[in-house]
């Protein structure tokens, strides 16, 4: 009926219905692709966590319970610490260092996207000043940094920002690196700004391998912060509560905290870096 009226009135209106209807199956098939990989996203860290929690059981049986305790000794205890204000205030500070440190690595990076495009001598200079110094272990530069900054946050900062910088900015070369170059010189043709060649052609290149540097920087800052802060001996944070606990032999509080810190990563990783996938790159699910 409704193809029989577009006829009457007018014929053209079907070729508006096709592409119209064309509009909405892509849509569609958009919406699907993203809830598939929600949902499949959610199976994978199900599954995941079924199998750590099924290992760290089978090794309590073999394991004195003083030394390695069962998750069903652990697991229990987390409503009694949630209870605690210093349980929280751990969390928190440990959040905020990692959060901070991180946003100060990637703020560095992106000052050195546009002259690293520009320029391919500079872009090897950083390859190679990347590739010597990201062999040091992050946590190695911390009496050199309590001499610099004093103790406190300061060093476990410098800590978590020269963690992540480094997986930044080698996938900032990577996907600079596979620009397609016809890509450029053809919006360049037609006359775009360099703000437009960076917003329209660099940019949405680049962003799927930035992604992934960022999901692997978040995780080595991660691992960072925790061991600063035990090797500062700090009192706070999540690595100073393991330090204390490990000291005076309390294994459930160091296996509680390191459940936590494990259930903060996979939430930070599911809410922030998948969601960012989701939301920038739902065409590749498609």
């Amino acid at each position: 009926m409704l193809r029989q009226m577009c006829e009457l009135f007018n014929p053209y209106k079907l070729h508006i219905l096709s592409t119209y209807r064309a509009r909405v199956h892509i849509t569609a098939v958009f919406a699907h692709g993203k809830n598939m990989t929600t949902r499949s996203n959610l199976i994978a860290y199900l599954t995941a966590l079924l199998s750590i929690l099924l290992t760290w059981q089978v090794a309590s049986v073999f394991l004195p319970g003083f030394l390695f305790p069962s998750p069903a000794e652990v697991l229990p205890q987390l409503p009694t610490a949630a209870a605690q204000p210093e349980f929280w205030e751990a969390v928190t500070l440990s959040l905020v260092q990692l959060l901070a440190g991180f946003a100060i690595a990637v703020v560095l990076v992106s000052v050195l996207i546009w002259p690293t495009l520009a320029s391919l001598p500079f872009r090897r200079y950083i390859g190679a000043f990347t590739g010597i110094l990201q062999a040091i272990p992050p946590v190695a530069l911390i009496p050199l940094l309590v001499l610099l900054l004093g103790f406190g946050g300061a060093p476990v900062l410098a800590v978590v920002a020269v963690a992540a910088f480094f997986p930044l900015s080698l996938s900032m070369i990577g996907a600079i690196d596979h620009l397609n170059t016809l890509h450029l010189d053809a919006v360049r043709v037609l006359g775009a700004s360099q703000r437009q060649v960076l917003r329209r052609v660099v940019v949405p290149e680049m962003l799927p391998t930035l992604l992934s540097g960022a999901q692997a920087g978040f995780g080595n800052a991660w691992r960072s912060l925790i061991a600063a802060q035990m090797v500062l001996g700090v009192s706070e944070g999540l690595g100073g509560s393991i330090q204390r606990a490990s000291q005076v032999g309390d294994m459930t509080t160091v296996l509680l905290d390191v459940t936590v810190i494990a259930v903060l990563a996979a939430g930070l990783n599911v809410w922030l870096f998948e969601g960012l996938k989701r939301r920038f790159l739902s065409w590749r699910t498609a």
